[in-house]
């Protein structure tokens, strides 16, 4: 029965066993953050090659529409007239 008990293993034992644990952690989240990093880079390429041209037609329509504003405003208050 003697050799069924548990006996306490040494201090260089647990020490590797600590540090190979704490080397399995870091590369396990190493690799989730790598992972989540290149999907994160996949979704901006694709709302930047879908939604991108969307926004910029919007912004040309904005300025358009301010310029139309101030044509309008012009006329109305006759600043285009030559003196």
């Amino acid at each position: 029965m003697n050799s069924l008990t548990l006996r306490r293993p040494r201090i260089a034992t647990s020490l590797v066993m600590m540090f190979s644990a704490f080397a399995i952690i870091v590369s396990a989240f190493a690799y989730m953050t790598v992972h989540g990093l290149s999907d994160l880079h996949k979704g901006s390429h694709e709302i930047s090659r879908t939604a991108l041209p969307n926004i910029l037609v919007a912004k040309d329509i904005k300025s358009d529409m301010l310029a139309i504003q101030g044509a309008y405003f012009a006329y109305i208050t006759g600043s285009n007239r030559p003196s």
